[in-house]
């Protein structure tokens, strides 16, 4: 009889073995339930997907883990980071750091007030013409003549011509405040970008 009982206990070994390795042919999945205990099956409940799981092979090895789903404050988190890192993308298109921004507009600023200086010359030159066609129609006047009329045209040419060079300076003063700030938007910005400390605007 005990012969009978050790036979019968074997073969319901063999079966559970049998079955176990059925079971275990294909991928399972352990996660963590709702009272945090790991559990291995043969699949995870919908309810506990989004806590992430990690699929197991046939031979007990982990290939795959799934991450638990992110929170809405993870989510706000690489959304920032996705618009920092398009933002630092578009800028380094056209500078690779704050220090090139900065040469550019040094560049560009002196260019202007290259200009300014041009301008400026211009002027002097225009005004001491000026002076001079204006001496010659106070000399004529002092004699009792009439002024010349080419001598008043002159002078007209000369007024519109100072006048348009003092323009033109404005416009460059107006130009470089602009450009100031447009750079300095982008350096403000790269620096921001690459977690640099902010500096004072230059003026």
């Amino acid at each position: 009889m005990d012969n009978i009982s050790a036979i019968k206990r074997l073969a319901c070994l063999v079966a559970l073995t049998l079955v176990s390795v059925h079971l275990w042919a294909g991928n399972m999945y352990q996660y963590r339930d709702d009272n945090d205990r790991v559990v291995l099956d043969d699949k995870v409940p919908k309810a506990f997907i989004h806590k992430g799981y990690k699929v197991i092979n046939s031979k007990g090895y982990v290939i795959e883990v799934v991450p638990p789903a992110m929170t809405e404050t993870e989510k706000e988190v690489v959304r920032k980071e996705a618009l920092r890192q398009k933002a630092l993308k578009k800028l380094r298109k056209t500078y690779s750091e704050p220090a090139d921004a900065e040469l550019a507009r040094d560049r560009q600023l002196s260019m202007l007030e290259s200009q300014i200086g041009v301008k400026k010359g211009v002027i002097a030159r225009l005004t001491g013409q000026k002076k001079r066609e204006t001496g010659k129609a106070a000399d004529l006047e002092r004699r009792g003549k009439n002024v010349h009329e080419s001598i008043v045209e002159n002078i007209e040419r000369l007024d519109r011509q100072i006048a348009a060079a003092e323009t033109d300076i404005v416009e460059r003063e107006q130009e470089k405040e602009e450009t100031r700030v447009r750079f300095e938007k982008d350096i403000q910005q790269l620096r921001k970008l690459l977690n640099m400390p902010a500096v004072p605007p230059k003026r």
